[in-house]
């Protein structure tokens, strides 16, 4: 899956994005590479499907939030970097880099190679809060320059019409 399906994926409209906006989904996601590494450790198909299952059903699971907390920034910074197809190679390495490092934990501890396998699992894991970290700076970024343009239109707006400064106008 490349990330333009991805994209496609999250194309939907405003309603299909409040599904993932809800900081215990995001935190499920984060949380996901180490409980995928001690299932795969323990050979438990239960656990995987179950893992897997819950991953893919908390967005529905929990109610969309307007907290204004760091994982809803990086759900909301990682929204506009998807569906409005901003490009960030290190975002996309990261994002990329921790689902292989995760792949590649969980083939390891099927394999019995603990030291190995728990490397690329915490890596996978690392890559992915590094990533939602990109994500939330990004919305932070976003939007304060967001804020700066209306704080100046808002200004730009106060201004009198004269095209002269209130001191000229007084001295005349």
């Amino acid at each position: 899956m490349n990330l333009n399906s991805v994209r496609n994926l999250f194309n939907g409209g405003p309603r299909d994005w409040l599904l993932n906006q809800n900081e215990l989904s995001g935190w499920s996601r984060l949380a996901a590479p180490a409980l995928l590494w001690y299932a795969s450790w323990r050979r438990s198909l239960k656990q995987l499907l179950g893992i897997g299952g819950f991953v893919a059903a908390s967005p529905y699971v929990f109610p969309a939030s307007t907290n204004d907390t760091w994982m809803n920034r990086a759900l909301l910074g990682e929204r506009r970097w998807i569906v409005e197809k901003r490009t960030d190679p290190a975002a996309e390495a990261f994002c990329f880099g921790g689902g292989v490092a995760v792949a590649l934990g969980m083939l390891l501890a099927l394999l019995r190679k603990f030291w190995p396998s728990l490397f690329f699992a915490v890596g996978g894991g690392l890559l992915s809060a590094w990533h939602f970290d990109r994500m939330a700076a990004r919305f932070e970024r976003e939007r304060e320059r967001e804020a700066q343009l209306d704080f100046g239109e808002q200004t730009a707006e106060r201004q009198p019409a004269t095209g002269g400064s209130e001191d000229e106008a007084g001295a005349g």
